[in-house]
């Protein structure tokens, strides 16, 4: 994250700084306070198991400048240190992250893509990533970072060296791929498949395609959604997006990108790749079938992104 000041951080957050320097600066966030470093932001989140306001003590011990508190500072109970740090009242901790996200991701006019889908949704990314590195400076969201705190950690992770950007989105209820989207903003849309995992809260696999095709409502007006064409629910919605859709697949001919002749090794795999442009040979390093499929929806973000 580029050096923010604590008025910075507040305008961005709509919250307000109630003690401290309000020139005092940080360069990265955090929501754990095992994960502080120095200069960081720390946002005391109340959770359902512990609080973050239990540990901003830790958090300021360990590096951490600026509080993001929902509680007022007398409900506090800070020691020396932690008495000596920034402040910034808001409603809502976890949504004052999702803003600063929101808001900071704004100032960065690079492509970004976002990944979801039932399964194959991290092995995707990596090879998403994997291919855009190779050209450009590429940021991905690390480990488990899919979600409605993670995302948002994930885009405080850029600063202006980052040429292009892939984030995973993760979901369990309706709502919340629209929430992440909206805040990363991605050019390209990805969706691996439509599975039968959270089927116990959202009840069918007709409302986890709703809840994953929320991916486009934060897509770019000029953005294009890349969905997998063996897979029938996401197949059906063929013309019913507002974005252009390219299609990859194995059984399914109408599909633009499609492996043919796959040799599945002992470490790797290979295949033939039927393109718009052409053909050509491909082989990776993973086992099995679905990896092909992942390795597809890769190749085309590097045909977007390359041409």
């Amino acid at each position: 994250m580029e050096m923010m000041t604590a008025s910075a951080v507040a305008q961005m957050i709509g919250g307000t700084v109630i003690s401290g320097d309000h020139t005092i600066e940080a360069d990265n966030g955090a929501i754990d306070s095992r994960n502080v470093t120095n200069n960081s932001i720390f946002f005391a989140i109340p959770g359902t198991k512990c609080d973050g306001h239990d540990f901003i003590n830790n958090a300021v011990n360990a590096g951490a400048k600026i509080i993001v508190v929902e509680k007022k500072l007398e409900e506090l109970i800070l020691d020396e240190n932690a008495k000596k740090a920034t402040y910034i009242k808001v409603i809502s901790s976890m949504r004052a992250l999702a803003s600063m996200a929101s808001a900071y991701r704004n100032k960065f006019d690079i492509p970004v893509v976002g990944i979801t889908g039932s399964v194959g949704k991290t092995t995707t990314k990596e090879m998403v990533y994997s291919v855009l590195s190779a050209k450009y400076k590429t940021l991905k969201s690390e480990g488990n970072y899919n979600s409605e705190t993670g995302l948002p950690l994930s885009i405080l992770n850029l600063n202006r060296d980052y040429k292009t950007a892939v984030f995973e989105m993760g979901m369990d209820q309706m709502g919340e791929i629209d929430f992440l989207t909206r805040i990363a903003r991605p050019y390209i849309g990805i969706i691996t498949n439509i599975g039968v995992s959270h089927i116990e809260i959202l009840g069918s696999q007709k409302n986890i395609l709703r809840a994953k095709l929320e991916i486009e409502n934060g897509l770019m007006d000029d953005g294009t959604m890349i969905l997998n064409a063996d897979d029938d629910y996401l197949y059906s919605v063929k013309n019913n997006l507002k974005h252009p859709i390219i299609y990859y697949g194995i059984e399914n001919a109408d599909a633009e990108y499609r492996a043919e002749n796959i040799k599945v090794g002992d470490k790797t795999t290979e295949f033939d790749v039927i393109t718009p442009y052409g053909r050509f040979s491909a082989k990776i390093n993973a086992m099995g079938k679905h990896n092909v499929f992942n390795a597809l929806a890769a190749i085309i973000t590097g045909f977007l992104s390359f041409m």
